[in-house]
């Protein structure tokens, strides 16, 4: 059974349910467009740029290890150095 609108009846006691404001189908539906639109747009930008480079966590360079030291002291070449400012 159901009423003249086509939808079912409600319990006895039931609050009956809201219908959506034109307001909120239209800011839902900006939503929903521009949720797309971004995901098409970075959908297009990894096709066109990111998809040419490997991302990975584990990756190792070959190559020799060159070990770099600091001087021993802290301060300029010519033995003086000056106060740090605040």
């Amino acid at each position: 059974m159901s009423d003249a609108d086509g939808h079912p009846p409600t319990p006895a006691g039931a609050p009956a349910r809201r219908r959506l404001t034109r307001r909120t189908k239209i800011c839902t539906a900006l939503i929903l467009a521009l949720a797309l639109l971004e995901g098409s747009a970075l959908t297009i930008r990894y096709f066109l740029t990111d998809h040419r480079f490997v991302i990975a966590d584990n990756a190792k360079v070959d190559g020799d290890e060159i070990e770099i030291h600091a001087p021993p002291t802290a301060g300029s070449s010519t033995g003086t150095s000056t106060p740090a400012r605040a």
